[in-house]
C-alpha cells in the first residue's frame, strides 16, 4: 500500500465508523471502528466502503446488528397516498435505510421517491436488452420489472422479468450489471455461474445478511439462490407445480406460482406460495407451511395463521422484528403474522374507501380502504408499509403509518351514543413495551369521547391490547378529541414516545345511494347495460362522485346529472337536488355469464362515505360457457326395459328459468318432459337459479 485509503458507510443512519487505520506500507492489516447505536427494534444493515486515493472502491465490508426495543403498531394505522400517484401500474417496491422508496413500472423502469417527494428513473428506459450488459442503469432496457431488493450495502436488485435475468445496481459505482440469467428463458445451470444459467420467470428477489442472493421463479415454480461466489443452485422447489413436501427437504417440495419472498437474519426463508393460497418457511433447508388451510378464501383473523384462509398471496416484506407481512391479493388485504405468537391479522384493507381518492394529506383508517389489485409491498426501517392498488387506469402507490390512527365518528344524531370504534396496539418490538397511564380522551371536546382499554401498564413483545372508543354530543358542530398512548417504544426515555389516534364527530345526516338498475336477480344484461341509481349526502354536503365495483372490482366513477325529483320529494332540502341521479356504461361481454355484484359507494363533500349492493345476471353467450347443467338420473347405464319405461332428471339455467325439456330416443323425438318437480337436493348445489 502506497496511500492511506478512505473509509465511510453506505448510510451512516444506525452505524457510526472512525477513520480507516492502515499502518506501514505493502501489505498490512486496516482497522476501521465501527459503532452500533440503534434508535429502533430489530435487524439493522450497513456497509463500510474503503476506497484507495483515486475513489475506486478496495472493499465492500457488510455490517449488522439487532437493536432490543419494543415498538408499536396501531391497527389501523393511517393509510395516506404517496406524492408519486400515477396511472402506471406498479409492481415490485423496496425500501432503502433513509426512507427512499424504490418501485418498478409498466413504463418499464425502476423509480425512485425521496422522503420529500421527489421521484427520479433510476433504471431502464434505454435500448439495449442484453443479458451481458454492463453500464448506465438508465442505459438497459428493462421488460417487465418485477421484483427489487436492496442489500445492507445499498445495493439495488431488479428482477428483469422478461428479459429472464436478475440484474444489480451497485451503489458505490452506480454501474449496472447482470448477476443472474443469460437472457433465455428456462430452469438449468445449477452448479455453474449465474450468469449462465437459464431462468424462466424471475418475479422476487431477496438478500440474506450475508449477501447472498434469493430468485423467485414464478414460472419454473422454484426458488433459486446465488451465493456470494456466484454460484446458482435451486433452494426450494422441484420445478413441477404442486403443493407438497411439507416437512421434507424444501428442493423435494412442489410449489405453484411462487412470488414474494423474504428472508430474515437468522436465514428462516419465507415464500408466498401464489396458487396454492399458502405461506411456505424453510428453515435449515426444511420446509412447512405456516399460513393457510390448504383452502382460498378470507377467514382466521386473531388465531393461528396456520388455520387461516389466505387467497393469492403475493408481495412480502419483513420488518426489522422479523415479523412477516403479505398482501393477500385475492382477499384485496394486506395482513401480517407475528414472529413471536404465530397469530395472523390484517392491518389494511377491507373497507370502502376507494385507495385512489386519497391525497398525501388525506389519511383514512387503513382497514376503511378497498386496496383492490394489491402489488408490491416494503416497509421502512420505522416500520411503515408501502404498497400499491391497481385496477386498470385506477392506480395508486401508498403508505400506511403505523404510529397513528383516526376515529371518525359520523353523521351521529344528537344526545345519541355511537357504536363503539376500537384501536389495538401491538408491541411488534423484541422487548417489553412500558404504558404510561392513564391512556385517555384529550382535546378540546374530549368530554364527548369515552375510552375503555384493556390496556395495562405493560405490553411483552409480540402482544396486543386494545382502546375502544365511544362518542355522543349535545352540540351541533363538529367534534374533536385525542386518544394519546405514552410509552417507551424505541426506547424513548425522556420525553417518552407518544402514538396518537385523532378523534372526529359530527352531527348531520348520512349518506343515502341506491342502485336502481340492476334490479335484484332480474332480466340478465347481455351486451352493454346502464347502471342507474341516486345518492344525496345532506342537507349541509353534496355528493361528489359515485364509485361502482363489479365483483369487488372498481371499474370507474361517475357523479349525480340526473333530475330525480322523486328522490328530493322524500329527501328534502338535500345539497344537490333536483340533480342526485346517476348512471354509468358497462359492457358486460367482457365478464362471464351468470352471477355477478355490483356495489355503488358514494362521497359526500364531507367526506362521508354511503354504499349499496345489489346482484344482477349476465347472458354473455361470447364468453365460451354454457350457462345450462342438465342431468339424466333415470334410466341407469345399461339398464333394461320393457312396456312403458320412466325417464327422469333435472335441468337448470344459470341466467335465466328453464322453458322446456324435450326427449329424444336415438335421434328420435319422444316428445316433451313434464318439467317442474321439486329437486331441493339440486338446488342445495345450484343456489339461487332462477326456478
Amino acid at each position: 500500500m502506497t496511500a492511506q485509503p478512505s473509509s465511510s458507510l453506505a448510510y451512516g443512519t444506525q452505524f457510526s465508523a472512525g477513520s480507516i487505520s492502515c499502518p506501514g506500507i505493502g501489505s498490512v492489516v486496516c482497522t476501521v471502528a465501527v459503532t452500533f447505536a440503534p434508535t429502533q427494534p430489530g435487524l439493522m444493515q450497513d456497509a463500510v466502503l474503503v476506497k484507495d486515493a483515486s475513489g475506486n472502491l478496495l472493499r465492500t465490508i457488510e455490517v449488522y446488528g439487532v437493536g432490543q426495543a419494543s415498538r408499536v403498531n396501531l391497527i389501523p394505522g393511517s393509510t395516506s397516498a404517496l406524492a408519486s400517484v400515477s396511472t402506471h401500474l406498479t409492481g415490485g417496491m423496496a425500501v432503502d435505510a433513509q426512507g427512499n422508496v424504490y418501485f418498478t413500472q409498466d413504463t418499464n423502469t425502476v423509480l425512485k421517491q425521496t422522503p420529500s417527494g421527489t421521484v427520479t428513473v433510476v433504471a431502464g428506459g434505454g435500448t439495449n436488452a442484453s443479458a451481458t450488459y454492463s453500464g448506465s442503469p438508465t442505459g438497459v432496457q428493462l421488460a417487465q420489472p418485477a421484483g427489487l431488493a436492496i442489500d445492507g450495502a445499498g445495493n439495488l436488485y431488479i428482477a428483469d422479468s422478461n428479459n429472464y435475468v436478475v440484474r444489480m445496481i451497485d451503489s458505490a459505482s452506480g454501474t449496472l450489471i447482470t448477476v443472474a440469467g443469460n437472457g433465455t428463458s428456462g430452469y438449468s445451470g445449477d452448479g455453474g455461474a449465474a450468469t449462465s444459467a437459464t431462468l424462466k420467470g424471475p418475479t422476487g428477489v431477496a438478500v440474506d445478511v450475508s449477501g447472498n442472493l434469493y430468485i423467485s421463479d414464478y414460472v419454473a415454480d422454484v426458488i433459486r439462490e446465488v451465493g456470494t461466489s456466484g454460484t446458482i443452485s435451486t433452494f426450494a422447489g422441484t420445478g413441477t407445480l404442486g403443493y407438497t413436501g411439507d416437512g421434507g427437504a424444501a428442493t423435494n417440495a412442489r410449489l405453484n406460482r411462487p412470488t414474494g419472498i423474504a428472508i430474515d437474519s437468522q436465514g428462516n426463508f419465507y415464500i408466498a406460495d401464489n396458487r396454492n393460497s399458502a405461506i411456505r418457511k424453510v428453515a435449515s433447508g426444511i420446509i412447512t407451511t405456516i399460513a393457510g388451510n390448504g383452502t382460498a378464501g378470507f377467514s382466521g383473523d386473531g388465531g393461528a395463521a396456520v388455520n387461516a384462509q389466505l387467497n393469492l398471496p403475493s408481495g412480502m416484506a419483513l420488518d426489522s422484528t422479523a415479523n412477516l407481512y403479505f398482501n393477500d391479493a385475492g382477499n384485496s388485504r394486506m395482513r401480517s403474522i407475528s414472529v413471536t405468537t404465530g397469530n395472523i391479522i390484517t392491518v389494511a384493507g377491507g373497507g370502502i374507501t376507494p385507495i385512489w381518492t386519497l391525497s398525501v394529506s388525506n389519511q383514512v383508517p387503513s382497514t376503511q380502504v378497498n386496496l383492490y389489485g394489491l402489488t408490491g409491498l416494503a416497509i421502512d426501517p420505522a416500520g411503515n408499509l408501502y404498497a400499491a392498488s391497481t385496477s386498470g387506469s385506477l392506480n395508486s402507490m401508498f403508505k400506511v403509518t403505523i404510529s397513528s390512527s383516526a376515529m371518525d365518528f359520523s353523521a351521529t344524531a344528537l344526545n345519541q351514543a355511537t357504536a363503539a370504534q376500537s384501536v389495538t396496539l401491538w408491541n411488534s418490538g423484541n422487548a417489553t413495551l412500558n404504558i404510561t397511564p392513564p391512556i385517555a380522551v384529550g382535546g378540546t371536546n374530549s368530554a364527548d369521547f369515552t375510552a375503555q382499554t384493556t390496556c395495562g401498564t405493560s405490553v411483552s413483545a409480540g402482544q396486543t391490547c386494545s382502546t375502544s372508543v365511544t362518542f355522543v354530543t349535545a352540540a351541533a358542530a363538529a367534534q374533536a378529541g385525542t386518544l394519546t398512548f405514552t410509552d417507551n417504544a424505541n426506547n424513548a426515555a425522556n420525553p417518552a414516545a407518544t402514538q396518537v389516534v385523532t378523534l372526529n364527530g359530527t352531527v348531520g345526516t348520512p349518506v343515502h345511494v341506491f342502485i336502481d338498475s340492476p334490479g335484484p336477480l332480474l332480466t340478465p344484461f347481455i351486451g352493454n347495460a346502464t347502471f342507474s341509481g341516486w345518492a344525496v349526502g345532506g342537507t349541509t354536503a353534496g355528493v361528489t362522485s359515485v364509485a361502482l365495483y363489479i365483483d369487488g372490482a372498481p371499474i370507474g366513477t361517475t357523479t349525480n346529472t340526473i333530475s330525480r325529483a322523486d328522490v328530493c320529494a322524500v329527501y328534502p332540502a338535500q345539497i344537490g337536488c333536483p340533480l342526485v341521479g346517476w348512471s354509468f356504461s358497462v359492457d358486460t361481454t367482457k365478464l362471464t355469464s351468470g352471477p355477478h355484484q355490483v356495489e355503488a359507494v358514494a362521497t359526500s363533500t364531507a367526506g362521508l362515505h354511503g354504499s349499496a349492493v345489489t346482484a344482477f345476471y349476465v347472458a354473455n353467450w361470447n364468453a365460451g360457457l354454457d350457462p345450462i347443467h342438465i342431468a339424466i338420473d333415470s334410466p341407469s347405464a345399461n339398464a333394461s326395459f320393457s312396456g312403458t319405461a320412466y325417464f327422469g332428471g333435472w335441468a337448470l339455467d344459470d341466467v335465466a328459468a328453464i322453458s322446456n325439456v324435450a326427449i329424444a330416443v336415438d335421434g328420435s323425438a319422444m316428445g316433451n318432459a313434464v318439467f317442474g318437480g321439486n329437486r331441493g337436493d339440486v338446488c342445495t348445489i345450484f343456489t339461487n337459479r332462477l326456478g
